[in-house]
């Protein structure tokens, strides 16, 4: 009887403690935008991943998130972060929009790139096109990529910016 009563305890300890690590996790539920920007080079191979984190947050002014960055920068206050085996926990001021960033190491995006050049129709490396004149057409293929999560490849969306110095480029065509 007595061994019983003492498993029942630890179990209700055990239970306790377990809903106590769950609450940062419940605290932003469905209070979180990320936005991922990713530069790729003249290839299309990622040089780096940076992931802004938007919170909504709540009365008692923590914000929880989790996380695996290099780095982490703080977007909103002069604030530092806890940092615990990946739970990153902030100060901020309630009923405000928190912002944060973070630069991953080894992203998997949803999707791999290739980009090929052309000049005057013959195709170039991006090497070649330093000092190069001539009717320029830049290519740009997302592949799906197998590694990734199926849900991120069917269900986000790639924006692509290409920078260009319009003094020197004319009879831009997307």
């Amino acid at each position: 009887m007595k061994n019983k009563k003492r498993l029942i305890a630890i179990f209700i300890l055990t239970i306790f403690f377990i809903s106590q690590l769950a609450i940062p996790a419940l605290a932003i539920s469905g209070q979180k935008d990320e936005t991922v920007y990713v530069n790729l080079d003249s290839y299309g191979n990622i040089q780096n991943t940076i992931v802004v984190n938007a919170f909504k947050v709540p009365d008692g002014g923590v914000v929880y998130d989790y996380g695996n960055y290099q780095s982490i920068k703080n977007l909103s206050n002069t604030n530092d972060p806890q940092l615990q085996n990946g739970l990153i926990i902030w100060q901020a001021e309630p009923g405000s929009t928190f912002y944060y960033q973070g630069v991953m190491e080894n992203a998997e995006l949803p999707w791999t790139f290739e980009i090929s050049y052309n000049i005057d129709g013959k195709n170039v490396t991006p090497e070649d096109l330093i000092g190069a004149e001539g009717d320029l057409s830049i290519n740009i293929k997302a592949i799906a990529n197998s590694l990734a999560d199926a849900y991120f490849r069917e269900n986000y969306l790639a924006q692509i910016t290409v920078t260009l110095e319009t003094d020197k480029c004319k009879n831009i065509i997307a």
